[in-house]
């Protein structure tokens, strides 16, 4: 019959960024007429990264979430009401296009800012806002500091891009609008700034 005996055992732990717990375990192994001394190692790998994500973060994570709930709102109101957000994005309804005849008159987008039609483009808006926010709360609830202030960034870059776009095509009543998406841009830099810091 084997008979297993701890005689010794210890470990150490690394400095390195992912920590390794090494363990050395002397045992007396009497099995048969030659009883023998074995050594037996074990590293065991731990991640700095903890279980829960309210563990890992210094920062309050509402803003992540309030910012993501945002995003998906505006997601919403974009597919459930497309007409009304076009003027809420600042920007005009799509001209209508009647069967072309000699006589017929050009539509222009100042016909089309009152009784224009809505483009399938809006609700391609309104699902690049909803995973703005979903993806921004998923990345706050799993932990992930740095790439959710890496998202952030990007994101304020397209707020700067959406406003641009409204400045230049969004004629002189909605022109203005462009503020809001320029205003938001800047709340992300400001945000990102501040965790960064």
């Amino acid at each position: 019959m084997t008979q297993v005996k701890p005689i010794q055992a210890h470990s150490s732990l690394s400095s390195s960024p992912h920590q390794t717990l090494q363990l050395d375990c002397y045992i007396y192994l009497d099995a048969g007429p030659f009883p023998s001394l074995a050594h037996l190692t074990a590293q065991v790998l731990f991640s700095e990264r903890k279980l829960f994500p309210s563990e890992m973060t210094t920062f309050s994570p509402y803003p992540a979430y309030i910012l993501g709930a945002a995003c998906c709102g505006r997601g919403l109101m974009a597919i459930l009401q497309p007409r009304s957000e076009y003027g809420h994005v600042g920007l005009l309804l799509e001209p209508k296009h009647p069967a072309v005849t000699d006589d017929a008159p050009t539509p222009s987008r100042v016909d089309g800012a009152s009784n224009g039609s809505v483009s399938p483009l809006m609700y391609f808006k309104g699902i690049r806002e909803l995973s703005y926010g979903a993806t921004m709360m998923a990345l706050q609830w799993q932990g992930f500091e740095n790439a959710l202030m890496t998202f952030a960034a990007i994101l304020s870059l397209v707020r700067f891009g959406d406003g641009l776009v409204v400045w230049l095509y969004g004629g002189k009543e909605l022109k203005w609008r462009a503020m809001g998406h320029w205003i938001t841009g800047a709340g992300f830099v400001g945000w990102v700034a501040w965790r960064w810091r």
